[in-house]
């Protein structure tokens, strides 16, 4: 009896009578990791830390003024740096789980290479608007930059990097770096007068028949009026010397092509240079014809008009006038210059209206009056508008007399 009574509380044991079993799983084990993809990085640099966990985070910096969450999602979290120094990061799990991670912020660093480049592409023209732009190696240096450039003749805005050329020519423009002012970029521009803007640079090269001071006259500065006169912009430059001929301005002439781009470049003989010394007359005009090709200017030259006398080297007025006429044509074809027929408006001039008022002061140079002639010559040549359409008004000339060699030269440039 006792063996069945053992085998029945057994039994009922194992089968619970009726009831169920509890299984309790063991805790599992909190987990958090973090890693960072790198410990320096400089400003405005990203920096990524990846965690692993398997309970909430929460992310604080202990150094806000240094970094900066931008984002934290998906196990990861980015940071920007935003100044110099240490910043550290904790990021707190459950029951006092916690990590540390510190991540050093660098300043920018220096520029190791520049490279600076126009953004359009040439031609490049006078009163036309391009944009400088330059790339730093490393692409994140330090930014601070400074432009060398020639401020005479261009301008450009340091904040938008906008460049503009006021004349023609060859331009360098230089870049540095502050921090390393070993590092440099160059580049040079080329740049040719707009041709859809009427722009005027004029060289005058000659001796007291283009600027006289003892007659206190100066026809090209007459003629720089006259454009302005008509709202166009124009830049003269004269380079005179008193009894000089072409060939002695051969020097000086060169120099200021090497410097400056010009739109015409005129050229003036001696009085009877052309007659008594052709050879070295026609020499000079294509020696500095090469240099104005070069420079991309017009050659012109300066017929000037006969002695003021009545016979000279056995040759009358007239004839002299003729003999000069001829040598400035002739050079002018094999050159490819042309010609401000200044002489022959003289000779019309006293044809039609006679020899008052006179145009000249003494055997050869001009009074006011022959200054003023040649000037609407040169204006009406160079512009292709009428000086009797001009507005300047010419300072002691009487009115009637100034529309009267106005016409003059109207009458010789264009025809009548």
């Amino acid at each position: 009896m006792k063996k069945i009574l053992i085998c029945l509380v057994l039994l009922f044991a194992l089968c619970g009578c009726g009831g169920t079993t509890e299984t309790i799983e063991p805790e599992k084990e909190k987990i958090l990791e973090a890693s960072c993809d790198k410990t320096d990085i400089y400003i405005n640099e990203i920096v990524t830390i990846n965690v692993e966990t398997n309970m909430e985070i929460k992310v604080n910096v202990l150094n806000p003024e240094i970094l900066e969450i931008k984002s934290n999602q998906n196990g990861e979290i980015k940071l920007l740096g935003i100044k110099e120094g240490e910043g550290e990061v904790e990021i707190l799990g459950e029951e006092g789980i916690n990590k540390r991670v510190t991540v050093i912020v660098k300043n920018y660093p220096i520029p190791s290479s520049i490279n600076l480049k126009l953004q359009e592409e040439g031609p490049y023209y006078t009163g036309e608007i391009y944009h400088l732009i330059y790339e730093l190696e490393p692409s994140n240096a330090l930014d601070n930059i400074y432009l060398n450039y020639n401020r005479n003749y261009m301008t450009i805005n340091k904040d938008t990097l906008e460049v503009e050329f006021t004349v023609a020519g060859n331009f360098n423009i230089t870049l540095y770096s502050y921090d390393n002012m070993e590092i440099e970029s160059t580049i040079q521009v080329e740049v040719d007068y707009n041709p859809n803007v009427e722009f005027y640079r004029l060289l005058f090269v000659g001796n007291s028949l283009t600027q006289s001071t003892n007659n206190n006259y100066n026809i090209p500065y007459i003629v720089r009026d006259m454009i302005q006169a008509d709202g166009v912009e124009v830049i003269c430059d004269v380079n005179v010397n008193g009894g000089a001929a072409i060939a002695d301005q051969k020097y000086t002439t060169e120099s200021f092509l090497r410097k400056n781009r010009y739109t015409h470049v005129i050229l003036q003989e001696q009085s009877a240079g052309p007659i008594k010394y052709f050879e070295q007359f026609e020499t000079s005009v294509l020696e500095i014809g090469q240099m104005v090709k070069e420079n991309k200017a017009k050659l012109v030259l300066y017929q000037t008009w006969a002695y003021n006398v009545e016979m000279w080297n056995w040759m009358t007025k007239k004839e002299m006038q003729a003999k000069l006429n001829e040598a400035y044509y002739n050079v002018a074809e094999k050159v490819g210059a042309s010609v401000n027929p200044a002489g022959e408006a003289f000779e019309t001039f006293e044809a039609k209206y006679g020899t008052t008022p006179s145009l000249y002061v003494d055997m050869n140079h001009a009074s006011l009056y022959g200054a003023y002639l040649s000037a609407c010559v040169h204006y009406a040549s160079i512009t292709g508008r009428k000086a009797s359409e001009n507005k300047y008004i010419m300072a002691g000339i009487d009115y009637k007399v100034m529309k009267n060699i106005q016409e003059i030269a109207d009458e010789v440039v264009f025809g009548k």
